[in-house]
């Protein structure tokens, strides 16, 4: 036995630091159809997923008139992810940016209000909201003017057509309308809670001393007894879908709560149970 030759492992080519796919007909389809595309950009950029040039190749798209389909290969079959792709057209010129513009500044900005102030305006001006297209947001200015739904812009965001008034400055509310809606919901609830709370743990008034009389005997479970069977059940029923319909996650949670319910008023469980249980529900 002799030895040939000895090394510390294998030889790895060097990674290239620029990537090139070259035209690639398998990454983008319109309307069924193969669209060329070469992707370019450096090595570390595709590894810290951060975006890459996509050019076309070939001819320029033709489009009819009426809807179309653009459809991207998904990244786990393709290795690129093509995340945002901008058509535009041949003829079109982008306006530059002029002096004429307003100038605009945020005073508040969170999830649901945004309050900013224009100033400057001469000319009719679009204000856009960078968020899909939702008629849930509303826009209103300092004199209380409504100006309707948002249009769409840029293929994705709300957009209003604002004309200026001779104020030379102008404040303006985006609101968005359905939080109010959730926030009377969650207070409901809330108050809801608290009250179901209060009744189980109140439980029904003492009704005073019994009338002297020959004595009788109680099953000690019907004392615990809050309403008749019947209503027993049918509150338990109305828990259960109640309970069902806000955990949809949950489904066998409400059959349970349910079931719990009905045993609580009719007296077959302590009353404190559901109160308890409701405790360890929320802190778990």
């Amino acid at each position: 036995v002799a030895i040939v030759d000895i090394s510390d492992g294998f030889d790895f080519p060097e990674r290239p630091q620029r990537i090139d796919t070259g035209c690639r007909e398998d990454l983008l389809r319109l309307d069924g159809r193969s669209v060329p595309v070469r992707i370019t950009g450096s090595t570390p950029d595709a590894f810290a997923r951060r975006p890459l040039a996509v050019t076309a190749c070939g001819p320029t798209l033709e489009l009819s008139e009426g809807e179309h389909r653009i459809v991207a290969t998904a990244g786990a079959d393709s290795m690129y992810d093509l995340d945002r792709l901008v058509l535009t057209s041949a003829s079109s010129v982008i306006a530059p940016t002029h002096a004429g513009m307003p100038s605009l500044r945020v005073q508040k900005l969170d999830r649901t209000e945004i309050l900013l102030e224009v100033e400057g305006a001469t000319s009719p001006y679009w204000l856009i909201l960078g968020q899909s297209l939702s008629a849930g947001w509303q826009l209103r200015d300092d004199a209380g003017l409504d100006h309707g739904p948002p249009r769409l812009v840029d293929g994705f965001a709300n957009g209003w057509l604002v004309a200026p008034d001779d104020a030379a400055r102008t404040s303006f509310r985006l609101v968005w309308a359905p939080q109010r809606t959730v926030w009377i919901g969650l207070w409901a609830s809330v108050m809801a809670a608290l009250a179901c709370l209060l009744v189980a743990i109140r439980g029904r008034r003492d009704s005073g001393p019994l009338a002297p009389g020959a004595p009788v005997f109680e099953d000690p479970r019907r004392s615990r007894r809050v309403v008749p069977d019947g209503r027993a059940v049918a509150l338990g029923l109305f828990v259960a879908t109640f309970s069902v319909v806000n955990l949809p996650s949950w489904h066998i949670a409400g059959p349970v709560i349910g079931l719990l319910m009905t045993l609580a008023l009719r007296g077959s469980i302590p009353r404190r149970t559901m109160p308890v249980l409701a405790v360890l529900a929320m802190g778990s």
